[in-house]
């Protein structure tokens, strides 16, 4: 019974953030998309589809396509995201902030920058489905967070990974290890 108990407790706590703390970067690392770190001058794109969207598409939309753009760059001082992001909301909902949070194990903890927020949202359009209407809201990312947790640095070239971390989720890049070798 009590490996049950234990077993269950590990299988809620696993599915919430803070368990991340818990689990090696090198499972939390199986579903990530492969990049170089931004740290070496390039930069990782976050674009597709925006969340929430109708399934009927564009012919459910005043306004199409609808898809997020932003582009992450980061040197030692600074970690910068710019670009667009949409959000879908109900008439009359609270239109939240949808800044980014940046974490990483570069300094060997997992550390996260403060929220780097983006402007604010205006409505660009409206969408209706089976649901009912939904506004669209488009929002401009572009600024830059330092790149420091509690005095060390969040992303650093040793780092195996970098995850984005916004309203709707999160989304995780996996880099080759400093020492040559693949991550996991």
């Amino acid at each position: 019974m009590k490996f049950l108990s234990l077993f269950v407790c590990v299988a809620v706590v696993s599915f919430t953030t803070g368990c991340r703390l818990l689990l090696p970067a090198s499972v939390l690392n199986s579903n990530a998309t492969r990049a170089e770190n931004p740290l070496k001058g390039g930069s990782i794109t976050m674009a597709g589809k925006s969340q929430k969207l109708p399934i009927e598409g564009e012919k459910a939309c005043t306004v199409w396509p609808i898809e997020d753009h932003v582009e992450i760059t980061a040197t030692d001082g600074q970690i910068c995201a710019r670009g667009t992001i949409h959000l879908l909301k109900n008439p009359g909902d609270p239109i939240n902030d949808n800044g980014y949070l940046f974490e990483s194990d570069g300094s060997g903890d997992e550390l996260r920058t403060d929220r780097l927020a983006s402007a604010s949202p205006h409505k660009i359009g409206s969408c209706v489905d089976g649901s009912g209407a939904k506004n669209v809201w488009a929002a401009r990312v572009d600024g830059c967070i330092p790149n420091t947790d509690r005095g060390k640095p969040v992303l650093t070239l040793r780092s195996t990974f970098l995850l984005v971390i916004d309203s709707y989720g999160e989304k995780r890049w996996k880099f080759p290890a400093a020492d040559g070798k693949e991550t996991k």
